[in-house]
């Protein structure tokens, strides 16, 4: 089950040309990059979080966001869900034996980002 969405969608973007970044733009023959704007992401209420359906996955060797994502979700592309659900952002933060949570159903999830 893939879904079409992006955590890229509705976000804007900047046209960085800061002075900060004259050399490298210069070795490149760029006067500017465009990227996108760091989004403020909220984290649900208890109150929602009391409705959502969560699952645990056992942190083990060879685990991975997006074999994770692959298989609660059906699509690898959403791994970033994970990571940010547990609010632990690197697959280095995890210890084998620990407990990872998967927020379900998916398209509650992603109403969070929208």
């Amino acid at each position: 089950m893939a879904f079409n969405f992006s955590r890229y969608t509705g976000r804007e973007v900047l046209k960085n040309g800061s002075a900060q970044y004259a050399e490298q733009l210069a070795s490149r023959s760029l006067s500017f990059i465009r990227h996108f704007v760091t989004p403020a992401i909220g984290y649900p209420s208890n109150e929602i979080l009391a409705k959502l359906d969560i699952e645990n996955e056992i942190w083990g060797v060879g685990s991975r966001f997006y074999k994770i994502a692959a298989k609660h979700y059906g699509d690898p592309s959403l791994w970033w869900i994970i990571p940010w659900f547990n609010k632990l952002p690197l697959e280095t933060d995890y210890e084998a034996g620990e407990v990872v949570l998967i927020p379900k159903p998916l398209h509650v999830v992603l109403g969070f980002f929208e």
